[in-house]
């Protein structure tokens, strides 16, 4: 059952309706609509988006005519990555980013947790964020959005130790788009559970919707998301193209 304030899914819709450059009446319908990149700038590739039943494929401008076409024939229900490849054409395709999981939260649908030991950072504690970073692998902070110290982060602490720390940044001035991440032998314990929850109560006291994307492989992430009572609104599937005419 969607615990979603209707307001909050019009603020969805509506935002990535802009950004997409549709009609935010599209996203209550079952069509696929293809459409030249507007938000997403000069980014050389496909971006597949779901919400419901309806798909919304951003091209470059110049291969609209080419991919458009072919893009239309994707069916909502059958949006897998195969199948964007196959649309688009196997040899132009250099990577695959996604399925991508979109949820959101707000103050019906957000669960309450307890924690201890958890509060906002300052900018004293960029060495400790530092130390938590080098614990942790380069490709795991990238993934979870290259955290800095000059964004609103919270953290869990654990003897001194900052061992967990989610943060967000300002997407359309209306979404806090978190990210999270955990100390590699700290895992598990719910500790990235409990910064998330408190940076998206943070989030939703400055009039921000949290968001939170993962990857659907990441199945420890979107745990996290579901426990806290993020819904899933969205997927999305991102095709980046090879430096070479679409055939």
């Amino acid at each position: 059952m969607r615990r979603l304030a209707q307001s909050t899914i019009s603020v969805v819709t509506g935002r990535w309706a802009d950004h997409l450059g549709c009609a935010p009446e599209h996203f209550q319908t079952n069509r696929t609509l293809v459409v030249p990149h507007l938000g997403i700038g000069e980014y050389h590739g496909v971006f597949i988006f779901r919400f419901g039943a309806a798909v919304v494929a951003s091209t470059p401008p110049p291969l609209l005519p080419t991919l458009g076409p072919r893009l239309e024939q994707l069916d909502a229900a059958q949006l897998v990555p195969e199948a964007c490849v196959r649309a688009v054409g196997e040899a132009a395709v250099e990577r695959v980013i996604g399925p991508a999981w979109y949820g959101y939260a707000d103050v019906t649908s957000l669960q309450p947790i307890a924690s201890t030991g958890v509060r906002l950072l300052t900018l004293d504690d960029a060495p400790l964020l530092e130390r938590l970073r080098a614990a942790c692998s380069e490709a795991d902070w990238k993934e979870a959005g290259d955290l800095t110290i000059d964004l609103p982060l919270v953290g869990q602490f654990i003897g001194g130790q900052l061992i967990a720390v989610a943060g967000y940044h300002v997407w359309w001035d209306c979404f806090a788009h978190i990210c999270v991440i955990t100390h590699p032998a700290a895992r598990g314990h719910g500790y990235g559970k409990a910064v998330a929850h408190r940076l998206a109560e943070i989030a939703l006291s400055r009039d921000l919707a949290p968001q939170y994307r993962a990857l659907e492989l990441n199945q420890a992430s979107l745990g996290i998301a579901t426990a806290l009572g993020f819904e899933q609104c969205a997927t999305s599937i991102a095709l980046r193209l090879k430096p070479l005419p679409i055939p």
